[in-house]
This record gives C-alpha cells, structure tokens and sequence, in this order.
C-alpha cells in the first residue's frame, strides 16, 4: 500500500496550489497539508511550518522528475522589483492610511462631529 510522503515546502498559497496543480496534471496525486491552517491565519504559515505537499511514495521520483528543470528559488514568486525600488513611498502611504483610521474612532467615541 502507498503511503503519502513529502515531496516540498511552500510558504505561499498560491505557490502551493500551483504546484499541486502542476503535479496533478501530469497524472500524480498530490495533496496540500495544512492547507486549511494557512488559509484561515495566512499570517502564521511561517509558525506552521509552511504547507507541505506531499505526493505517493511510489511516485516519489516521478514529481520530483516534474520539477527538475524548474528552479523554485528562481525569485519568480517573490515580490516584484518595482515594488522594492521605492520602499520610502510605500512606507510614508502606509502611515498616513495608519494615522487617518486612527483618529476616526475617537471622533465617534467623543462625538465632536455632532453638537450637543
């Protein structure tokens, strides 16, 4: 009997699911484990251990064959570049959203927007 073993791990949902979807369209089972654990608090994959995917064991050496001439640390699935060139503008749009929803809960809890 076959046993589900692991084949890698990922830190992204979507890179999982792209994987696993790559893996089953070449006619190997795979599953995502803890896929549902990421989903609900995404925030907390690097504390779970990331997802795993796990594939038979009797088809091991074929998905790792899959992903041989593909490079998964190739930086394709991390941010873009334009993204890190100006981190400064990203940062000052940031706290500037941060300090414009701070105050509104404290004019509604004070109701200086409506007269006594």
């Amino acid at each position: 009997m076959a046993k589900l073993v692991p084949l890698t791990v990922c830190y992204s949902i979507p890179e999982a699911h792209v994987l696993t979807s790559t893996l089953r369209a070449r006619g190997l089972y795979s599953i995502i484990l803890a896929l549902h654990h990421g989903t609900l608090s995404w925030t907390h994959l690097v504390a779970l251990g990331g997802l795993e995917i796990h594939v038979l064991d009797v088809e091991l050496d074929e998905a790792r064959a899959v992903f041989q001439d593909v490079d998964l640390e190739s930086g394709i699935l991390t941010e873009s570049e334009s993204f890190m060139q100006r981190p400064w503008d990203y940062t000052t749009v940031f706290y500037l959203m941060l300090l414009a929803s701070t105050w509104y809960p404290l004019w509604l809890k004070y109701r200086r927007w409506k007269s006594n």
